[in-house]
């Protein structure tokens, strides 16, 4: 996903790490946000989609995504990272 919205000027959307070229006004911006929601709605699954789908924009879905998915340490120190969905899924039981 990173690689569609670099090739496109789009990471500042989701990442405030990157810079937005100046030219982009408030109405293109919005129009990239929901862009770039749609490219990520249309790379997750349903099950996933029901997390995100009433987020309000596209670094607020990524960000929920990141908080399920990025690498973490798991229940026990020296476990190499595993996905943080274990623990998501751990605690449902």
């Amino acid at each position: 996903m990173l690689c569609m919205l670099d090739s496109n000027d789009m990471c500042g959307i989701v990442d405030a790490t990157y810079v937005v070229p100046r030219d982009y006004g408030s109405e293109t911006m919005r129009k990239y946000d929901s862009l770039v929601k749609g490219w990520i709605f249309g790379s997750v699954g349903e099950d996933v989609l029901v997390d995100v789908f009433n987020l309000s924009s596209a670094k607020d879905v990524w960000e929920k995504l990141k908080a399920i998915y990025e690498p973490t340490m798991c229940w026990k120190e020296g476990y190499t990272p595993a996905i943080k969905v274990c623990t998501k899924i751990h605690r449902s039981r």
